[in-house]
């Protein structure tokens, strides 16, 4: 190693003005990343870490996630709700319909009854003058013997005593 001042030649004021000049302005640079450092440092605490992200991450999807389901399954409920009530319509629709050709056909076939009840009322009537008419006939023919009998037979118990 070269000793002090022996080997180096020496140096103008200007050169030591330069080396003072750029002295200094490395040891401001030097504090100035010193400075920078600092607040990177700071600010890298402030950071979040990986983990950290993940989990936000993480949290943040199953939030999503389960809102998702939540609104998936209001809708599912009502559309189960809105197809059950259609059903429902439909279903009442259909039975009010078979109800009313039932009550078509019952209220055909009564008619149908009422008139053959009476078509039977009118044959019976018609049938009681074809039987009563001649049973007045006899009961009249009869009476008219009986009376002429009885008077005979007086007649002649009256003629005999």
């Amino acid at each position: 190693m070269p000793a002090k001042g022996e080997e180096r030649p020496k140096r103008t004021n200007s050169e030591v003005s330069n080396y003072s000049l750029n002295d200094g302005s490395i040891k401001q640079q030097l504090e100035s990343m010193e400075q920078s450092l600092k607040y990177l440092t700071t600010e890298m605490k402030s950071i979040l870490k990986r983990e950290e992200i993940e989990s936000l991450i993480s949290n943040t999807l199953s939030s999503i996630l389960s809102e998702v389901e939540k609104r998936n399954e209001e809708r599912l409920t009502q559309s189960k709700n809105d197809i059950a009530k259609e059903m429902e319509a439909k279903l009442q629709q259909s039975v009010c319909k078979q109800v009313e050709e039932k009550v078509k056909d019952l209220t055909e076939h009564i008619k149908g009854l009422e008139f053959e009840n009476e078509t039977l009322k009118e044959t019976i009537s018609s049938i009681k003058m074809i039987t009563v008419k001649p049973f007045i006939f006899v009961s009249t023919k009869f009476r008219s013997l009986k009376k002429k009998t009885i008077s005979s037979a007086l007649k002649f118990v009256h003629f005999w005593f």
